[in-house]
């Protein structure tokens, strides 16, 4: 069953680093079972921390710099098509033949419009196994930094949220719902309302 509240907006005086516990980290960390190997694909940048969380047990990540790799592509005009999947593409390096139980979104969804999200979610649905993990944050505030903040895992549960920018942007405030529409294959597993202006998603793949 998805447990999932309205986005409700938590307003702070600066947007400045933070630590919170993570359940969502919590739930991933309770999924790990031994005897077996586990496929990751970080879709942030490469953080030491959090190699070594997943480095619990047996796994091979693979990291892709998602947004990174996105905020390099040519602007796109107003009248431009959707974001197409051969674009998506070739801006992912992972080896197709390889099939994750988890992936980290990160905060990443709330830098990324709703084409590229359900572009970017059809493209992980066909290779990620059914049954798999997708987790992600958003933020609840009225703004958010200007580029996607850092993010550290420490003592398997504590989360390091570090600002890369002073600058900020409007949020999309992508809802619940909205992120069910536009990530098809994924259904909502968990949401976690957490009171620094954060809440967390971990979605299930229900391909195969």
């Amino acid at each position: 069953m998805a447990l999932a509240w309205p986005k409700l907006e938590i307003e702070h005086a600066e947007l400045g680093p933070t630590e919170f516990k993570s359940l969502g980290l919590e739930l991933l960390r309770n999924e790990f079972k031994d005897g077996r190997k586990y496929h990751i694909l970080d879709l942030g940048n490469a953080q030491g921390p959090n190699v070594d969380f997943f480095s619990q047990v047996p796994s091979r990540i693979h990291v892709e710099d998602l947004y990174h790799s996105w905020a390099h592509l040519p602007p796109r005009s107003e009248d431009a098509n959707a974001f197409s999947t051969q674009e998506l593409e070739a801006l992912l390096t992972h080896d197709r033949a390889t099939r994750f139980d988890i992936i980290m979104g990160w905060d990443l969804f709330d830098y990324f419009d709703a084409d590229f999200i359900a572009v970017l979610t059809a493209h992980l649905r066909r290779h990620c196994r059914k049954g798999a993990l997708l987790f992600m944050l958003t933020s609840t505030r009225r703004e958010i930094p200007l580029t996607p903040a850092r993010l550290v895992i420490s003592n398997d549960e504590m989360l390091h949220y570090t600002p890369r920018s002073p600058e900020t942007m409007d949020n999309p405030n992508h809802t619940p719902l909205a992120f069910e529409k536009m990530m098809n294959g994924f259904h909502l597993l968990h949401s976690f309302m957490l009171k620094n202006g954060m809440q967390e998603y971990v979605f299930t793949s229900t391909g195969t």
